[in-house]
């Protein structure tokens, strides 16, 4: 986990997902994901999301899991792998 790394779903040469994990401290880590958007709901996303979780995990790491609410795809792979709703924070843009 100390160099980054990224996960892939390729179909006839063509990237249709990835998800790599961002870190957020020392300890704690998060997924980041892309999913070609005729794509969604087909499982990619959650594929490659599953596997940096995974690696995750298998290093020891806290995981949180931060995505807009309305990003409904997000929330439904995030929600798919076991992820629960814990807090929530508001961005405001000043002008």
């Amino acid at each position: 986990l100390d160099a980054p790394g990224a996960f892939g779903w390729f179909e006839d040469d063509a990237l249709l997902a990835a998800a790599s994990l961002t870190s957020w401290g020392p300890e704690t880590v998060g997924p980041d994901v892309a999913t070609h958007p005729e794509r969604r709901r087909t499982g990619c996303g959650k594929a490659v999301v599953s596997a940096v979780v995974s690696r995750a995990l298998e290093a020891g790491k806290v995981l949180t899991y931060q995505t807009l609410m309305e990003n409904q795809p997000a929330l439904g792979i995030a929600r798919s792998l076991g992820f629960e709703q814990y807090a929530s924070h508001v961005a405001v843009r000043l002008r």
